[in-house]
């Protein structure tokens, strides 16, 4: 990402977080942060142009992405879990967190998208459910969940394009999808959850706290 005289280029992506080389202010670091977050590199030049100082970006871009750090679980040994509350989400939005998981995966790390329903916008660069189920199916994660109503239509596609192995599933209640992630999901994996509505959200990391494994 460039702007002016700032740059950001994501270097290293894990479940540890995410390290950015950066220049801004006439300087160059490598920056790290535990957060997740497919916008990090627009997080930083955006926190650039509102700042003076290099200390002032810094702290800027590190409430920016604040709210994408791996979430506390009570309970037993959990997956790293990140919630983006952001509201509505956008196939490009979707596809952009698949991207970001996909430099994640490993054989031993199991990339999750939990997903709550999706805009599909005409003006976007995937405006067709089909256009977006491709994309997804390209990135291979681990296992997408599609969760309620809302996310029927993509996660049905999903599998209409061709789940990459069946790893593509819809449930109709967030306790079903936690009965499934409880299947799933294991202490090294790390799962996104997305554009869930509140209720469900609140239903959802609460159970998920007692029993992860």
């Amino acid at each position: 990402m460039e702007s002016d005289s700032f740059t950001a280029s994501t270097t290293g992506v894990s479940a540890g977080g995410m390290t950015l080389a950066v220049n801004a202010f006439g300087e160059t670091r490598d920056i790290h942060t535990v957060a997740l977050h497919p916008q990090a590199e627009q997080f930083f030049v955006d926190s650039c142009h509102s700042a003076n100082t290099w200390d002032e970006a810094l702290v800027t871009w590190e409430k920016k992405m604040e709210p994408f750090k791996p979430q506390p679980l009570s309970g037993a040994p959990a997956a790293t879990v990140v919630v983006d509350q952001s509201g509505e989400v956008s196939g490009d939005d979707l596809v952009a967190w698949g991207r970001l998981l996909a430099r994640l995966q490993t054989p031993e790390c199991k990339a999750v998208m939990v997903c709550g329903g999706v805009v599909v916008d005409p003006a976007s660069d995937y405006d067709t459910l089909g256009a977006l189920a491709a994309a997804l199916i390209r990135q291979r994660l681990g296992l997408f969940i599609g969760v309620g109503l809302g996310a029927k239509p993509v996660a049905t596609q999903v599998g209409l394009e061709g789940s990459w192995d069946g790893e593509s599933v819809w449930a109709d209640t967030p306790t079903r999808a936690y009965d499934y992630l409880c299947d799933q999901v294991h202490e090294s994996d790390v799962v996104v959850v997305i554009s869930l509505q509140p209720a469900a959200l609140s239903d959802l990391m609460a159970q998920w706290g007692e029993v992860i494994r």
